[in-house]
C-alpha cells in the first residue's frame, strides 16, 4: 500500500511538473511574441514621425480638399492631387519619390488611408470637425516640403446624426439588348503593414461618386456598399479600400452595387450586383488593440 501511495505521488509530482513547464513555455512564446510585435509597432510609429523631405523642388505636390454633405447625412470627402502618383500595390514597400498614398484625419486622429478615390465619412458626432489629409511615401512617412508637412485641412460642421437608410427597395434595372450585365467580383489582399486592401473589380459599371441620375444611367454607376457579417460597414467609390481591421474569427465580406441617387441595390433579373469573399483573421495589432491581421 505505501508502495503504491508512492507511485501516485511521483506520478502527481511529474503531472504537475509538466504542467507548470507547458505553462512557463506558452507565456514565454506570448510574451516574446508581444515583445516582436511592439517592436513593429514601434519602428512603424517612428517611420510614420520622421518624415521624407520631396526631392523634386521644382514639381512641388499640390492637394485640393473639399467635404461634400451626402445622403444620410454623411460626407464625402474628395482630394486631388497634382505631381503625384498613388500606388496602393506598394503600400508598405520601399519608398520612391513622388508615389505613395495619403492618410486622412478626423480632428486630429488617423482614420483612414486614401488612395487617390472619394471617401465616406459617416457616424460623425454632431458639432464641428476638422478634416485633414497628409500626403505619405509607400513606407508611410509623411511627405515634407522645406521642411514643413504637404497636408491640407478643412472644417465642416456635422448638423445631425448620420441615418442608415432602408435598403428594402430595390432599383431594377432594364438593360437593352445591346448592353452586356454588369459583374462584380471582389478580391482581398494582406497590406504588409496593417488590415487588407479590397479590390474591387467591376465590369460594365463605373464605380464614382455621381448623384447626376441621367449620367448615372447612361452610364450605369454608383458605389458599392460594403458589409462586413452582413452589418454596412461604408460606402466605396474607386475600385481599391483600405480595411484597416476585422473581428476575430471568419468575416463575411459583401459589397453590392448601388446607385449614388436613391442609394439602393441594383437588380437585375431578380438579384442584386454583388459578391462575397471570407476572411479569417487571428491576430491583434498591439498598437491599437484591434483586430487587424490574417
Amino acid at each position: 500500500m505505501k508502495l503504491n501511495k508512492s507511485k501516485i505521488y511521483i506520478h502527481l509530482a511529474k503531472n504537475l511538473f509538466l504542467a507548470v513547464s507547458i505553462f512557463l513555455f506558452k507565456s514565454f512564446l506570448s510574451l516574446s511574441a508581444k515583445e516582436i510585435n511592439q517592436s513593429r509597432s514601434s519602428v512603424h510609429h517612428q517611420n510614420h514621425s520622421k518624415g521624407v523631405d520631396w526631392q523634386n523642388i521644382k514639381k512641388p505636390p499640390s492637394i485640393s480638399l473639399k467635404a461634400t454633405p451626402a445622403l444620410g447625412n454623411g460626407w464625402t470627402i474628395s482630394t486631388n492631387v497634382k505631381n503625384f502618383s498613388f500606388s496602393p500595390e506598394r503600400a508598405g514597400k520601399k519608398h520612391v519619390n513622388g508615389e505613395g498614398h495619403m492618410h486622412l484625419y478626423i480632428d486630429n486622429k488617423k482614420t483612414a488611408r486614401l488612395y487617390g478615390f472619394p471617401y465616406y465619412l459617416n457616424n460623425l458626432e454632431t458639432g464641428n470637425h476638422e478634416i485633414k489629409v497628409t500626403l505619405n511615401s509607400n513606407d508611410h512617412r509623411d511627405y515634407k516640403l522645406s521642411g514643413t508637412i504637404i497636408e491640407k485641412r478643412i472644417e465642416i460642421q456635422q448638423l445631425q446624426e448620420s441615418s442608415t437608410h432602408n435598403l428594402k427597395d430595390r432599383i431594377i434595372i432594364k438593360l437593352p439588348n445591346s448592353r452586356s450585365h454588369p459583374k462584380l467580383e471582389i478580391d482581398l489582399k494582406k497590406d504588409s503593414v496593417k488590415g487588407w486592401n479590397l479590390i474591387l473589380k467591376s465590369k460594365n459599371f463605373i464605380l464614382i461618386e455621381n448623384n447626376n441620375i441621367a449620367e448615372e444611367r447612361k452610364y450605369l454607376s454608383g458605389f458599392g456598399r460594403l458589409y462586413i457579417n452582413d452589418k454596412f460597414k461604408t460606402r466605396i467609390f474607386g475600385n481599391i479600400y483600405h480595411l484597416s481591421s476585422l473581428p476575430l474569427g471568419s468575416n463575411k465580406i459583401k459589397v453590392e452595387l448601388c446607385s449614388n441617387s436613391k442609394l439602393r441595390p441594383y437588380i437585375i433579373n431578380g438579384e442584386p450586383i454583388s459578391d462575397s469573399i471570407f476572411q479569417f483573421n487571428s491576430k491583434i495589432d498591439p498598437s491599437n488593440g484591434s483586430i487587424t491581421q490574417k
